[in-house]
């Protein structure tokens, strides 16, 4: 893994052997051998990526993964006049921030397995699982507002982030990536008032009658869940919690 990133700073691009690099590397340090048998790559496929969670494989389509990189990292360079030298470091950053997104889910139902896993989770879980087989058109287009698809959102960022930390790219342009990670936490959220954060699990529970929001909040109370842990859930968090997040992104933005 350190060779690959090493060739970052060369302004080397991810390949498909570097993905299965990647990916083996992930399998071995996470115990996940069980919950991940193979990764295929399927440029007619009609989405970025995916987790088959009934046959443990992820699809990759390439092209699409590519394009949709180039198109992130042109309109960052735009915003923040990022400079062509570091071009690169950041389509490497959205290709594995997709990766990670699906490796998560193979994360998701490894944690699902565990018998100490906390009731929340297990029920989360479930409550997603039973969305996207009752009634998959509603679940793909509210699949930005579903517990398992913002925690996997969260996570890509995060991984991606933390490993490019670990190239020559300058901390400033650095920070442009956890940028990203942060705006994720808060994407789906909406600040009401002084006293009141809607959360995603809220506008899910409006949307479909399925969704008990009082046993969500009771479990959620229960397990006493850390800031974190409730925003990559999409659940209650406070004002002030909420205020944090952006005065994070707050202090990045200065730099710019």
């Amino acid at each position: 893994m350190i060779s690959l990133l090493n060739k970052f700073d060369d302004k080397y691009i991810i390949k498909e052997e570097d993905v299965l690099e990647i990916i083996s590397f992930y399998l071995k340090s996470n115990d996940l051998s069980d919950f991940l048998k193979d990764v295929n790559f399927d440029n007619q496929a009609n989405y970025l990526a995916y987790y088959d969670a009934s046959n443990n494989t992820i699809l990759l389509n390439n092209e699409r993964i590519w394009r949709y990189s180039i198109k992130n990292t042109d309109k960052l360079k735009l915003d923040y006049h990022i400079s062509d030298e570091y071009y690169s470091y950041f389509l490497n950053f959205y290709y594995i921030s997709v990766l990670f997104h699906e490796l998560t889910h193979a994360v998701q139902k490894l944690k699902y397995n565990d018998s100490k896993s906390n009731s929340l989770y297990k029920y989360l879980y479930e409550l997603c699982c039973l969305l996207q087989y009752s009634d998959l058109s509603f679940y793909n287009k509210n699949h930005d507002l579903l517990p398992l698809e913002i925690e996997a959102n969260n996570n890509g960022y995060f991984k991606a982030y933390q490993l490019m930390t670990y190239t020559k790219l300058p901390r400033k342009e650095a920070s442009l990536m956890h940028l990203k990670y942060l705006k994720s936490l808060l994407s789906n959220y909406r600040r009401i008032n002084n006293y009141k954060v809607l959360a995603p699990m809220d506008k899910l529970h409006v949307k479909n009658p399925v969704i008990d929001i009082e046993e969500i909040y009771h479990l959620m109370n229960k397990e006493k869940l850390s800031k974190i842990e409730r925003l990559n859930y999409g659940l209650d968090i406070t004002p002030k919690e909420y205020n944090s997040i952006e005065k994070e992104k707050e202090k990045i933005l200065l730099k710019w």
